[in-house]
């Protein structure tokens, strides 16, 4: 059965913790966030944004903040994660997936991304763990991402996820290929 075929659903929003014990709220993304993505964004160090978008990047796009916000599961998903019951909102970090139209199997391609000084609290693989649980509820069979070599960090995270590696479309890049049929929720 592919995406298509599936009627979308989404078990989100999700409470959990990170690994300092903070309660977080894992949620899909809407119109509300564009702002708080935007800002997030400027607050990435160049490092980061380099090594989330393989390259330097200034700034979201209005076409990737539409995308970012506007939500259908068997599709697209965008799930943000944020600190819960501080009374303000205060984003960690973003993960989204997005189908490869005509793939079989059915696969999507994804991101994520985490805010400088929440790196090394879990919220990567929260983030991660949720949007294969969502996008394997929707009929994907497999996410595919890029990922520099030098990413460490990123690599450690997807070594939860029993990925397949491939060589990227540069010479220092990896496509990690996550089966959700062996992903335990």
């Amino acid at each position: 059965m592919g995406a298509k075929d599936k009627k979308p659903a989404t078990l989100l929003p999700v409470r959990a913790r990170l690994l300092d014990g903070s309660p977080v709220i894992l949620r899909a993304l809407s119109s509300k966030d564009r702002e708080d993505l935007v800002t997030g964004f400027k607050e990435l160090s160049p490092h980061s944004a380099y090594m989330r978008f393989l390259g330097y990047k200034a700034n979201l796009s209005d076409s990737e903040l539409d995308h970012l916000t506007h939500q259908d599961p068997a599709e697209h998903l965008s799930i943000g994660i944020e600190f819960a019951g501080s009374g303000e909102h205060q984003g960690i970090g973003v993960a989204r997936y997005h189908l490869d139209e005509g793939s079989d199997p059915v696969t999507a391609e994804f991101g994520v991304v985490v805010a400088d000084r929440y790196h090394g609290l879990g919220g990567a693989t929260l983030l991660l763990k949720h949007l294969c649980r969502e996008a394997r509820r929707n009929g994907i069979c497999c996410l595919r991402g890029e990922v520099l070599e030098t990413n460490l960090p990123m690599l450690k995270v997807l070594e939860n996820f029993n990925p397949r590696f491939e060589p990227g479309s540069d010479e220092d890049t990896l496509v990690a290929f996550i089966p959700l049929e062996n992903y335990q929720d």
